[in-house]
């Protein structure tokens, strides 16, 4: 019996048997690192004759049941399949739903299938720059090869990374792709070709990264495609205009200027916007900022420790295992990670600030496996010593201040960043809290200690103001005091001048003069 062929575009939970031919237009395994023989899951994104996606896996107990019969290009008939929602933190296409494959599920090779060989979703820049984009939405993207970055290498977790960054040239604005690893090689294979001029890029599946203001690309653990100079008509198209455009923007690339790592003395005393606890909490903006604060308490009742997969999101108990959502993944490898909630407190407020593993670690000095080990009652919510012995000291943070729109919690501020430097904690205190003048009040005393000039712009009686300044000049170290006559005001007669409204005599010994304060330049 013939099945009626249904659209992807109509897939949903309403029934069970559903039938699509669909081209498998993007197909990637899972690895397992542990076993490199077994792969843990194998996913697709499929695509039918309307142009309809969905994002399908196979499970890691049916990968040898389908790893032989998947092509990617290939077209299929498929049927008796589950159907799950569509959900994860990334996801790779725009359907509600994904497809599952079920051990019953019916695959059959279509030879002479009409679905176009190629089939992208491009989205322009504007889209991907809009603060309303969702980025949990996996892109692609076609534009033009004008730039290339300075391959470098990172180390987390006790492992090396490569990455680099090209740049694209889309619709007349540019935008960062960074790439790692295997996609790295990728870009060196294409670019060791010395084909470099005129570049059609078609990055697929890429993540949209927003930071800070800027939004760019960066390929996915798996999922992402690079495809130099393809042979679709768009592309065809696009390079055709670039090598008729004797203004074309891509001749030769162009080397991307690195932005300097910032130093800790310039991220804490020069770069970095300074705010008191209370003007943290007073902000409306989301924004990092330097906080200078004492931490009085560790907060009790919660673990100092968390465990986390190898990409340091924490983790929790299934079936009988551990899963990481950021990787999609049951994982075996399990990693200890600091994550300390304390109250930090300055001249203003006090506060509730999270440090995490980095910091933390930078702290004590002690990674937290080994401060976990050395602990004799790990389960014990108590911290240790080498813990509770940052009662009482002062540090800067870096902080993150983001906007909560739930007000009933108090907020918690997470820490970017911390300096136990003595010296730069210094410099930072001469910079934003040394002793300043009183502006209200300037006075010059001449070399016969003769008061010459008050300044006066305060609301207090004069009367007030000026016996102060007496009395402080009358006890000075030098054992000198004012020259003054009889009429003068001497300290028994503080009380008579303090409830009297005239104003003291202006014929006294002791010449007082208003002076206007000028402006420093």
């Amino acid at each position: 019996m013939v099945l009626p062929t249904d659209f992807i575009v109509d897939i949903d939970s309403s029934k069970e048997s559903w039938h699509i031919v669909a081209r498998v237009v993007r197909l990637w395994k899972i690895p397992n690192f542990h076993n490199a023989k077994i792969s843990l899951a194998l996913e697709m994104v499929l695509c039918d004759e309307r142009g309809g996606k969905i994002h399908a896996v196979v499970r890691r107990t049916l990968v040898y049941k389908f790893q032989s019969t998947l092509i990617e290009g290939a077209a299929y008939s498929i049927s008796n399949f589950g159907v799950g929602e569509n959900s994860g933190e990334f996801k790779y296409s725009m359907h509600l739903y994904k497809v599952n494959f079920e051990y019953h599920t019916r695959v059959v090779l279509m030879r002479d299938c009409t679905i176009p060989r190629f089939q992208f979703s491009f989205v322009s820049l504007a889209d991907v720059m809009a603060p309303s984009f969702d980025n949990s939405y996996l892109v692609d993207v076609i534009g033009v090869l004008t730039g290339i970055g300075t391959e470098k290498e990172y180390e987390r977790n006790r492992k090396k990374y490569r990455m680099n960054v090209m740049e694209l040239e889309i619709d007349g604005s540019k935008i960062e792709c960074a790439l790692f690893e295997n996609y790295l090689d990728d870009l060196n294979a294409f670019l060791a070709s010395g084909n470099t001029t005129n570049v059609v890029v078609v990055v697929q599946l890429a993540k949209v990264k927003p930071f800070k203001g800027k939004v760019s690309l960066q390929n996915s653990l798996h999922a992402t495609k690079l495809i130099f100079n393809p042979d679709f008509d768009k592309a065809v198209e696009l390079r055709k205009r670039l090598e008729e455009n004797t203004e074309s923007v891509s001749q030769p690339l162009s080397q991307i200027a690195e932005v300097p790592k910032l130093t800790m003395e310039e991220e804490f005393l020069t770069h970095t916007v300074m705010k008191t606890i209370e003007e943290l909490k007073d902000s409306n903006e989301e924004c990092c900022c330097i906080v200078m604060a004492t931490i009085k308490h560790l907060i009790e009742g919660e673990d100092w420790w968390y465990k986390a997969c190898r990409c340091g999101t924490s983790i929790f108990s299934d079936s009988k295992m551990y899963y990481c959502g950021t990787c999609n993944k049951h994982i075996v490898s399990v990693f200890y990670r600091y994550r300390l909630k304390v109250r930090e407190i300055d001249s203003t407020d006090s506060a509730t600030l999270v440090i995490f593993d980095r910091d933390a670690a930078s702290l004590l000095d002690i990674s937290c496996s080994d401060l976990l080990e050395s602990t004799a009652q790990p389960n014990d919510k108590s911290f240790p010593a080498e813990i509770s012995a940052l009662v009482d000291q002062t540090f800067l943070f870096k902080v993150e201040n983001k906007i909560v729109s739930n007000s009933r919690f108090e907020t918690s501020y997470k820490v970017r960043r911390v300096c136990s430097d003595s010296e730069l904690i210094q410099q930072f205190k001469d910079i934003h809290f040394s002793k300043k003048t009183d502006d209200s009040l300037d006075y010059v005393i001449s070399d016969s200690q003769q008061l010459v000039g008050v300044v006066l712009s305060t609301d207090l009686p004069k009367q007030s103001m000026m016996m102060e300044i007496i009395l402080f000049l009358m006890g000075s170290d030098d054992g000198q005091g004012l020259t003054m006559d009889s009429d003068s005001v001497t300290p028994c007669k503080r009380n008579s001048a303090e409830c009297t409204d005239d104003p003291i005599d202006a014929s006294s010994s002791v010449k007082l003069k208003k002076v206007i304060k000028q402006e420093k330049e």
